[in-house]
């Protein structure tokens, strides 16, 4: 149902703003009926629309769904969007700022700003000010927005450094870690825009183990039942109300008991491991979209995971994606069984790589590696980092992953 809601509004926006025919949009429905594929895909696979065009279209329908922005408002965004060329979350700011649309905030004067863990690293680590996090907060409040959400409209911070932010607070929890090393990996991941991850691998402080490491709110986001906003304003939830992920999502009316319960058990089989996480993702999904039991997705699988091939070594993946070729790599006596970082060593210490399709190569090789990324996905992945000459994560953004961070980060 909550998928059906989300198409009906996406269908309204699009044909508002005329960014597709009636004809073209009733066609993609019926393909996204035969095909079993979501509206976007279908779109997207006629050549209806533009993957950069529709993305900001999506995500302003999901602000809608949620309640954060109105029909007249959204259509009014997305206009922005289009003749300017601006940012998604620039345009919103300005259409919030119009006064036609403007809700009114009081003065702050006198205001208590809530004290939560989330607020404190904001104002120890001068990402912002006590007055501008008050402003924020109660522009936040006076719209209906998560204050993570309004720092990001307002240009305090971008989505990159709010996700940084909870992701330390996190690993300060489940690695015990002091506030002021937390602050330090704050201020190093925000200047250098890195996952906290990196950093702790630089320090020595952490290492992740093949197959064991994914976490529920990545399981739900590889899966796509959730955005990546609406993952950013369950962690808020989750630190400032000091509740679980799992009862956040519940409670947010995003996932209901069972579908929750279906990806712990999937988590486990993870972990254990009898499945991997891609697996566990297609699972969940058909989970949720079809209501069926784990075991059922399970076994609906093609190719079923016991039948999966092997993983690929960064040399097949240097290979497959034309990166390099086979006579180069041998050249260096590189050879399917090296290591991602031996063979990361060979590449660079003879210059044959340089470090930005280095970073691509290992980024992709080990999201593949842990299990997070299909076959498929790694080539195409790695093939439009490469050939469209960006980043990594521009690739990740454009293809619609919703990947966590993974890369083997130790070089020692």
């Amino acid at each position: 149902m909550a998928d059906k809601v989300i198409d009906n509004t996406l269908t309204d926006l699009l044909l508002a703003t005329r960014s597709i025919k009636k004809e073209q949009l009733d066609e993609a429905q019926k393909t996204s009926k035969k095909l079993a594929v979501s509206l976007e895909r279908s779109l997207i696979m006629l050549n209806f629309i533009s993957f950069e065009t529709l993305q900001p279209i999506g995500e302003v329908a999901n602000l809608v769904n949620a309640g954060q922005l109105n029909k007249t408002q959204a259509i009014e965004v997305i206009k922005l969007v289009k003749s300017q060329g601006g940012s998604l979350d620039y345009a919103i700011e300005s259409v919030m700022n119009n006064p036609d649309f403007a809700t009114k905030v009081e003065s702050n004067t006198g205001f208590e700003l809530p004290q939560t863990d989330f607020s404190n690293i904001l104002l120890q680590s001068n990402l912002v000010n006590l007055e501008q996090l008050k402003a924020v907060y109660q522009k936040s409040m006076a719209n209906n927005l998560h204050l993570s959400r309004a720092l990001i409209l307002d240009r305090y911070l971008t989505k990159q450094t709010v996700n940084i932010l909870f992701g330390l607070l996190h690993l300060k929890s489940e690695l015990g870690l002091s506030d002021d090393f937390v602050l330090k990996c704050l201020k190093t991941a925000h200047s250098r825009q890195i996952y906290p991850e990196q950093i702790l691998f630089e320090q020595g402080v952490k290492f992740l183990s093949s197959g064991t490491s994914l976490k529920l709110p990545e399981l739900i986001s590889l899966a796509r039942l959730i955005s990546d906003t609406e993952i950013i304003e369950c962690y808020e939830l989750e630190i400032t109300e000091n509740k679980s992920f799992p009862q956040v999502v519940i409670q947010s009316n995003i996932l209901n008991t069972d579908t929750v319960e279906a990806a712990l058990t999937l988590l486990d089989m993870v972990a254990s491991p009898t499945i991997r996480a891609y697996h566990a993702a297609c699972a969940l999904k058909a989970v949720k979209n079809k209501g069926i039991s784990v075991y059922q997705a399970l076994a609906e699988l093609n190719p079923l995971p016991q039948f999966d091939k092997e993983t690929y070594s960064l040399f097949e993946l240097l290979e497959i994606c034309k990166v390099l070729s086979k006579e180069k790599l041998t050249g260096v006596n590189a050879s399917p069984s090296d290591s991602g970082i031996a063979l990361s060593r060979k590449l660079i210490s003879q210059q044959l790589i340089s470090e930005i399709d280095l970073n691509s190569s290992l980024r992709t090789y080990s999201l593949h590696k842990e299990g997070i990324i299909n076959h498929d996905e790694a080539i195409n992945l790695l093939t439009t980092a490469f050939t469209k000459k960006i980043s990594i994560d521009e690739a990740i953004l454009r293809l619609g992953f919703q990947l966590p961070p993974r890369m083997q980060w130790s070089w020692s």
